[in-house]
């Protein structure tokens, strides 16, 4: 391996700021493909082309301006995370440029009677790697909606993610955490936090969750820590990915270990055999096979359960980070602004931005994630095995502590 080639100072140090402002780039673009691909819904033409459609019917104004209101918050969550994003790239930039114009003459004098020479041909590709990096532009950025840079625009949208922070607020009630007991998993998703839907205000009949936002990363703009804002986005993926495991160990559990264990077929083989007079010497081996097949399924099946808890503790815990985050916006919309640099107001919008929107996505997580997970614990109450398994995993573990327990005592007398 190359270890040793790895773990030079000089290219350690540049990999990793290649790797960095990379792995930055990547975000940048992406983020502005999504919010590119957000344009035609936010386009303020088209929600005139509405409002020219209503006239002055105030019912059709109401639902237009229900409607946009979540339009408003999905494009300014992609817009936000796409500017963090670009501000996180431009810093990652800044310490390649850096590191390149620091590193570029120790690599240039490498040469045949230097010690690391050997080196060289490793830096020099990286070092080129890294310099065209910095030449790379965002091709998003040149689509970008026009509402993206319409300061008026973004102002007045500022405005509706206030309102829909504060609905939050509103909306919510603190509830004790409900800890530990067999049945806790059964009633907390509910109990512990809400899991109806979010959507367009003034709709009765909901059917699918209607506010879409998108998970992001919170930068600190000032000097001012802010811890729960800063862990939220991480809880959020954290959350979705329990969902998802206990999602996939419930197909596993339904499809795999069901199709394996099928109680009615072994069953139906014992008694087509029985009726055939064919039971001679093989009930034993038939009953084997099925005993491992239920011990099997069994331990599956309390994986998904566990599973199942991991899941609902880490949306639990988000649950926590929520509140405090929530606390920590208003604690940041409350900062007073004195400078008189446009740049350190942008910042400022731009947390406030990012604080609030990321706090309604979690809610959004939070409720969505409390759905799924009701549905996949209440699929995974039904036992394929019929008990069978449960009994034959009793019936192993009792095996296994006997034959320990002898061992234990047969060394004792030795």
């Amino acid at each position: 391996m190359l270890t040793h080639v790895q773990n030079h100072p000089l290219l350690s140090g540049l990999r990793t700021a290649v790797e960095e402002a990379e792995i930055a780039y990547k975000e940048a673009h992406d983020a502005g493909q999504d919010l590119v691909g957000y344009n035609p819904t936010i386009s303020v033409a088209k929600w005139a082309r509405h409002i020219e459609a209503a006239g002055d019917d105030r019912v059709k104004l109401a639902a237009i301006k229900d409607e946009r209101f979540e339009f408003v918050l999905a494009f300014e969550s992609r817009a936000t995370n796409y500017h963090l994003r670009q501000l996180t790239l431009e810093d990652r930039f800044a310490a390649l440029r850096e590191y390149l114009r620091n590193s570029g003459q120790m690599v240039k004098q490498l040469n045949h009677k230097s010690v690391d020479n050997w080196i060289r041909p490793m830096l020099v590709r990286t070092y080129i790697a890294g310099g065209a990096l910095l030449e790379s532009t965002i091709p998003a950025a040149e689509h970008l909606p026009h509402e993206y840079s319409d300061r008026a625009c973004r102002q007045r949208q500022l405005g509706i993610i206030k309102k829909a922070f504060d609905a939050l607020k509103a909306g919510l009630k603190r509830t004790s955490r409900c800890e530990g007991g067999p049945l806790f998993i059964g009633h907390s998703f509910a109990n512990l936090y809400p899991t109806d839907f979010v959507a367009p205000r003034g709709q009765k009949e909901i059917k699918e969750e209607g506010r879409r936002l998108r998970n992001i990363r919170f930068l600190t703009l000032d000097d001012i820590e802010r811890q729960a804002l800063l862990k939220l986005s991480d809880a959020i993926s954290e959350a979705e990915e329990g969902e998802q495991l206990a999602g996939k160990a419930l197909h596993r559990v339904k499809e795999r270990e069901n199709g394996s264990i099928n109680e009615y077929q072994y069953a139906s083989r014992l008694t087509a055999m029985l009726d055939d007079g064919d039971l001679d010497g093989k009930v034993t081996y038939q009953h084997k096979a099925q005993h491992e097949k239920r011990v099997a399924f069994e331990g599956s099946r309390q994986l998904l359960f566990a599973t199942i808890v991991e899941a609902e503790l880490a949306r639990q815990r988000l649950t926590d980070l929520l509140y405090l985050a929530i606390d920590e916006t208003d604690a940041l919309l409350g900062l007073t602004h004195n400078s008189t640099d446009q740049f350190c107001f942008d910042n400022r919008i731009s947390m406030q931005r990012a604080a609030m929107l990321n706090c309604l996505h979690a809610d959004v997580v939070i409720r969505t994630l409390g759905r799924a997970l009701k549905e996949t614990h209440t699929k995974a109450q039904f036992d394929y095995s019929y008990g069978n398994g449960a009994l034959a995993a009793e019936e192993q573990l009792d095996r296994c502590i006997a034959k320990v327990t002898a061992k234990t005592d047969e060394e004792e007398e030795e």
